[in-house]
């Protein structure tokens, strides 16, 4: 159960069809608590890597019913029951309601000393904030959160970051600042090799398509190179 369970990470195109393999391993052991925590995760990646939301939903209420999980920081911040609720919540446009959880994992994670899980609820936490239309306080999260990932050498957390701030410079008429953000995403993105997952691109899928159409082909175009062309230092300096 725990190699199908490593398995998934590294192999998208198995993921889900592994993590529920283990998810059945550990209720045939009965070790309940990790199939619920596994079930968690895996709702939360069943919505961003297909986007269906119902099949997340049946996952949620199937972990309930396994019984709460035990201990304060189990399988790691990324398998806790929070992320997947406040994804779930995230997408029915309940924006207090994905905040809270996000909220409760940032305490979480700072008790913890866990310093990426407390970058990723806090990133995470920007994303609601933009949704909900609190462009000040999202604004300050993205910034911040980019600082953090860059001083803490995570690559994809400062591309996530600037990708949520690049959907805030559209949302407040900065069509060609978004179109150099998401330039630097890409690139970025292709040097590590991490895809973005179908829901993620198709957030920014939206951000491109409304840049093309407020900028015109050709500034667009010349905006989204010298994005690319950005150092890492230049991009973290831009929200």
């Amino acid at each position: 159960a725990m190699a199908l369970f490593r398995l998934g990470y590294g192999h998208r195109d198995v993921q889900l069809e592994n993590w529920e393999a283990a998810t059945g391993l550990f209720r045939q052991a009965e070790d309940l608590n990790s199939a619920a925590s596994l079930l968690y995760a895996t709702a939360r990646f069943r919505i961003l890597l297909t986007g269906d939301l119902e099949r997340a939903q049946q996952d949620l209420d199937e972990a309930a019913r396994l019984g709460p999980l035990r201990g304060r920081n189990i399988g790691g911040l990324w398998e806790e029951a929070s992320f997947a609720k406040s994804l779930v919540a995230l997408m029915q446009c309940d924006y207090e309601g994905a905040a809270t959880p996000l909220e409760g994992l940032v305490t979480l994670a700072g008790e913890l000393g866990n310093r990426m899980g407390y970058f990723w609820a806090r990133v995470q936490l920007g994303y609601v904030r933009l949704r909900a239309g609190d462009l000040t306080e999202a604004r300050r999260i993205f910034a911040e959160t980019a600082r953090n990932f860059q001083q803490d050498g995570s690559t994809i957390g400062v591309a996530y970051a600037l990708e949520g701030a690049a959907a805030l410079s559209l949302a407040v008429g900065k069509a060609e600042q978004a179109a150099r953000l998401i330039g630097w995403a890409d690139a970025a993105r292709e040097r590590i090799g991490d895809t973005r997952p179908f829901l993620e691109q198709g957030n920014v899928d939206q951000v491109l398509t409304a840049c093309l159409a407020r900028m015109g082909e050709a500034a667009f175009a010349d905006a989204y190179e010298q994005g690319r062309e950005m150092t890492l230092e230049e991009a973290v300096a831009r929200p």
